[in-house]
């Protein structure tokens, strides 16, 4: 019988304009074939997943995308994005700051600033989108009235 291998935790599937495998910590997005992607769907499961195909499983297993150790599963939804997809998002979520760039494009404080509510909608849209990467930006994040 073959070892149990598992997705990391640091990877999740997406659908994008192809089926792809997305390494959260290395920002790495690797596009793959139906069979493969239908295979480390598989290894998200809490028993793991096992394969003869030793290239592959040796790809997976130096790039980080699997593990022989157990892990918890990460729940997320694997559903198709739109096309184009939308990958990255920039969230400017208050135009607060305690310094003075020179360089700086935002001017003036008006001390205009998204909500908590309109952040966790944005991003839950973004989630359900299957974006991959947020940056929180600004003026200062820091600075947003509702941070703690």
């Amino acid at each position: 019988m073959n070892k149990p291998y598992f997705l990391s935790e640091n990877v999740v599937l997406r659908l994008l304009e192809t089926p792809s495998v997305y390494h959260v910590k290395r920002d790495e997005l690797y596009e793959l074939n139906e069979e493969a992607f239908s295979f480390l769907e598989t290894c998200r499961q809490a028993e793991g997943c096992t394969t003869d195909d030793k290239e592959f499983l040796d790809y997976c297993l130096s790039e980080g995308i699997l593990t022989d150790i157990r892990q918890r599963p990460v729940k997320y939804t694997v559903r198709p994005s739109p096309v184009p997809s939308l990958r990255y998002l920039e969230l400017l979520i208050t135009d607060q700051c305690n310094l003075h760039c020179r360089h700086c494009y935002i001017g003036e404080p008006t001390r205009q600033e998204l909500s908590l509510h309109e952040i966790t909608s944005v991003l839950g849209e973004f989630e359900e989108m299957q974006g991959l990467r947020v940056l929180i930006s600004g003026g200062e994040p820091l600075m947003h009235s509702e941070s703690e």
